[in-house]
């Protein structure tokens, strides 16, 4: 029989070959350190941690949990709800070995998952950057920098709109249109 005694985030679970745990959330880098190994007849006891052998865990999925805490008093119309949202972890153990170099193992996540992650929050960032930089440089106030960023209009769009356009756009009213103008002068000076 096979079995360990892994921490988790300052958390200990006693896991076997097959078991599903729920941790909190475990990102890329995240390790798992191993304070007890039993394999076969070999019994490890880390001091704290054990030197040769570790877990190989895969990661499954995370998911957002709600706790909601209520108060109520009787008679005093007394009544305070409360919410709390944490992300957890759900892996499972795939491995319990002794032969492992490592007394921390990675926790291993789905490649084509992370990719495509990966490429999406590049590329959002990439737009967000370049479309900040444009219109921070013309020092609007921060309302109406919101709405232009809303409508995602970079300086090169603005300067080809009528002050009548750009009232057009949501938030941007005749006095934002006239600073907006106004700075775009100023800029091109």
């Amino acid at each position: 029989m096979k079995y360990a005694v892994i921490q988790i985030k300052g958390k200990q679970y006693f896991v076997e070959e097959g078991d599903k745990i729920k941790t909190p959330q475990m990102l890329e880098g995240d390790t798992v350190s191993v304070l007890l190994l039993k394999n076969e007849d070999k019994l490890v006891i880390g001091d704290p941690l054990v030197k040769k052998g570790g877990v190989e865990l895969s990661h499954l999925s995370d998911k957002r949990i709600k706790t909601e805490v209520r108060r109520y008093r009787s008679k005093v119309r007394y009544r305070k709800n409360k919410s709390h949202s944490q992300v957890y972890s759900l892996l499972q153990v795939k491995n319990i070995s002794d032969s492992l170099d490592k007394s921390v193992v990675l926790v291993m996540k789905d490649a084509k998952k992370e990719v495509k992650k990966v490429q999406k929050t590049g590329v959002e960032k990439v737009l967000k950057t370049e479309k900040k930089e444009s219109l921070d440089s013309l020092k609007l106030s921060t309302r109406v920098l919101n709405s232009l960023e809303s409508a995602h209009l970079t300086v090169d769009k603005i300067s080809k709109m009528s002050v009548e356009d750009l009232q057009k756009v949501e938030g941007i009213g005749e006095k934002s249109a006239k600073e907006i103008v106004k700075k775009l002068k100023t800029l091109n000076k």
